[in-house]
């Protein structure tokens, strides 16, 4: 990988890791390396600090891009970049319950990779390299990856279901909002994060985006090579990043939790 930014778990413990770099999604096979710790993850203070410590460099020098959780050990997985610009390069950690931290050695690991067909060229001058965006968010849900992000077409915006094992990738469905703090539709602004979830018996999932609408998209509708406009739900105010989404249960009642850049809720 050039890269590692989003990561997703699928139910038999393969770990879906995004290189938005390379604009490409590699399934890894963590082996032996997925056992061995305690089961759980320690919550952990400064934990870029340790991070750092552990590779022998600064934490100014790390960059977190992502967290995932073990489907069977329930330990948790930190995707990060080690250094800056150009020389950065992927790295993989794990926490138990202890709050021990392991070094994943990528190298050693059986993986399968996929390319992702119509991808933004990298403009690593421009105001936002746009293959930072390539990959925003990933889920496996019935036998399939989902990916958000974005790609070269003029409805740039997109939502792919992937099957794994990975064969190939269409197109993916190019998504459109109401942005109602904008006042207009959008077309290029990426879902920043997303679950899917069941309302009424029916799949959907719902999707948060920059400055902060959240959104239901119908999986039915997500057809490859359509356009698909999703109904907004809530906003969460301007100035406003999603980073995350989880659901959870809580005396008896299902609950969204989101967390934000600016706001949280």
């Amino acid at each position: 990988m050039a890269s590692i930014g989003p990561l997703a778990f699928g139910p038999d413990g393969t770990l879906f890791a995004a290189d938005n770099q390379g604009a490409k999604i590699v399934a890894l096979d963590l082996g032996a390396q997925a056992s061995g710790g305690a089961a759980g993850a320690k919550g952990l203070d400064a934990i870029t600090e340790k991070l750092a410590a552990l590779l022998g460099t600064g934490a100014q020098e790390i960059t977190i891009t992502d967290l995932a959780v073990h489907p069977r050990t329930r330990n948790a997985y930190v995707s990060a970049m080690r250094g800056q610009g150009s020389g950065a390069a992927p790295t993989l950690f794990r926490i138990d319950g202890t709050g021990k931290i392991d070094l994943v050695t990528l190298a050693s690991v059986k993986y399968q990779s996929v390319e992702l067909p119509n991808a933004p060229a990298a403009n690593a001058t421009g105001r936002q390299n746009p293959r930072s965006n390539v990959i925003t968010d990933m889920a496996f849900a019935n036998g399939r990856l989902w990916v958000a992000g974005l790609s070269n077409e003029e409805f740039a915006s997109k939502l792919r279901a992937i099957r794994y094992p990975f064969a190939n990738v269409d197109q993916g469905t190019s998504v459109e909002i109401y942005h109602g703090n904008h006042r207009q539709l959008e077309t290029r602004s990426p879902v920043n994060a997303f679950v899917p979830y069941m309302i009424d018996n029916k799949p959907y999932l719902l999707a948060g985006y920059t400055c902060t609408p959240l959104v239901k998209f119908p999986i039915t509708d997500l057809k490859p090579g359509d356009k698909v406009r999703g109904t907004t739900i809530a906003e969460f105010g301007a100035g406003n990043r999603v980073l995350d989404m989880i659901v959870y249960r809580k005396g008896g009642q299902e609950f969204l939790l989101t967390t934000n850049n600016s706001r949280a809720s």
